[in-house]
């Protein structure tokens, strides 16, 4: 019995830490492209149909922006554009979309014998339902070939957004996400 327990909680702390040291899922690129080559890039402009919901703040994206280029510039040369036409290697067209979810939990569902009081008591102890809802961001990044304008290069990343974060909370909780996107750009990066 301590053994088979032992080795149960080995392999789901096994799993965990692969989990947590594993890119984001939402990675797609052209497997055929030459990562290699890119040595520049500049950010395009938001498309001012993004703001049309009103879920989706200029702030937000704004931070996502500066945050990309920071992120960046870490590693390859920034150029200034304001449109598709540019002399950087690539160019990061980036969007932000808000989701309404929603989180459905159960609690306290009985079956059978229970305690109630001083006796016991066969019956059926009805379930407690919490419906909770809550807005999901979603950063999708593009990377687009400066030369011809293909997109080579695709990553997602979300999470649950807080209205109630300070400014600081949401630049560091933006700088969590793009970072840990950017892991998976460019692809195999060691």
């Amino acid at each position: 019995m301590g053994n088979s327990l032992a080795s149960i909680s080995l392999a789901l702390l096994v799993s965990f830490l692969v989990g947590c040291a594993s890119p984001p899922k939402g990675i797609d690129y052209r497997s055929d492209y030459a990562f290699e080559s890119l040595k520049s890039f500049t950010i395009l402009p938001v498309d001012e149909k993004t703001f049309q919901d009103p879920r989706v703040s200029k702030l937000e994206v704004a931070r996502i922006g500066s945050i990309l280029n920071k992120q960046l510039q870490q590693r390859y040369t920034a150029v200034e554009s304001n449109n598709l036409e540019t002399s950087a290697d690539f160019k990061v067209r980036f969007y932000l979309v808000v989701d309404e979810r929603m989180r459905v939990e159960s609690y306290d569902t009985m079956f059978g014998l229970h305690w109630a009081g001083p006796v016991y008591r066969v019956g059926i102890n009805t379930p407690d339902i919490h419906n909770t809802y809550y807005q999901q961001g979603t950063i999708i990044v593009d990377m687009l070939d400066g030369a011809t304008n293909e997109v080579f290069w695709r990553g997602t990343v979300g999470g649950k957004i807080s209205d109630t974060a300070t400014p600081q909370k949401r630049d560091q909780r933006a700088e969590k996400l793009i970072k840990r996107l950017l892991e998976g750009f460019p692809p195999n990066r060691q």
